[in-house]
């Protein structure tokens, strides 16, 4: 990042200017600064004098964050109108959202700090932890559920419901599996029971069930034992690294 970049306690009109070249490149940009903000739109807020980061990303999206805390006081999402002002020895941000209406006013009066940059990411933003990444690693590998275990199918229909994963042990034995991304409660436990139930009608057959989730409450687990349920817990982080291979897969999600 070069000098031109960077703008430490500059003047009013010096800020004004910066962050206007700022703007018309769509770089982002984060101002330190005492400051105080109006907002009007669906609601109203106003917040007095106080040392606040705000950022301006490239799709002027705007965000205001006080020191302490992740949440911003303020926002206003993509595609609003931003004007910069000097006026009254003061910097003004006017940042407009026209439907619906919205309108969030900073008043900077002190500048600490200024930075503008053109950044570039292209990265996939990807989630550990998905229900659908738990389903795909144990199809490719029924070992983290219980060796022996063979996939028959997925999303397998039965009552008014629909079975995670239907596989069958080595036993032989119909087993159905429910998974769960969050601690798994009383509710998933009755689901399991239900479709324990429903597809023991109608094959006529024993049926085991195996709930799968990374947490479990102490409800759940009684209600395991009560339902003569099983469960198995697992690393969700470390389910997402599992290495599938296409081929493994495909035929259940054609």
């Amino acid at each position: 990042m070069s000098k031109e970049n960077i703008l430490i306690k500059p003047d009013i009109e010096v800020a004004k200017n910066f962050i206007k070249k700022a703007l018309s490149s769509n770089s982002v940009i984060v101002i330190i600064g005492d400051c105080s903000v109006n907002y009007l739109g669906r609601a109203s807020s106003k917040i007095s004098w106080g040392e606040r980061i705000i950022i301006i990303k490239e799709d002027r999206a705007v965000l205001v964050h006080r020191p302490l805390g992740y949440e911003p006081i303020n926002w206003q999402p993509s595609g609003s109108y931003i004007e910069s002002i000097a006026k009254e020895n003061q910097l003004i941000l006017k940042i407009i959202r026209r439907k619906p209406s919205e309108k969030l006013n900073i008043h900077f009066r002190k500048i600490y700090l200024v930075i503008s940059y053109k950044l570039k990411d292209d990265a996939i933003f990807y989630m550990y932890g998905e229900e659908e990444d738990l389903k795909r690693a144990i199809i490719a590998n029924p070992d983290i559920i219980e060796v022996g275990l063979k996939i028959l199918e997925t999303e397998r229909k039965t009552g008014n419901g629909y079975i995670d994963i239907l596989a069958r042990d080595s036993n032989n034995i119909l087993t159905v599996v429910e998974l769960k991304k969050i601690t798994a409660s009383e509710e998933a436990v009755r689901q399991l029971n239900y479709y324990v139930n429903s597809l023991s009608s109608e094959i006529g057959k024993d049926v085991r069930g195996i709930l799968v989730a990374p947490k479990f409450t102490k409800r759940a687990l009684m209600l395991l034992k009560k339902y003569n349920l099983e469960y198995k817990k697992v690393n969700l982080r470390k389910i997402s690294k599992i290495s599938l291979k296409k081929n493994d897969i495909t035929r259940f999600f054609k």
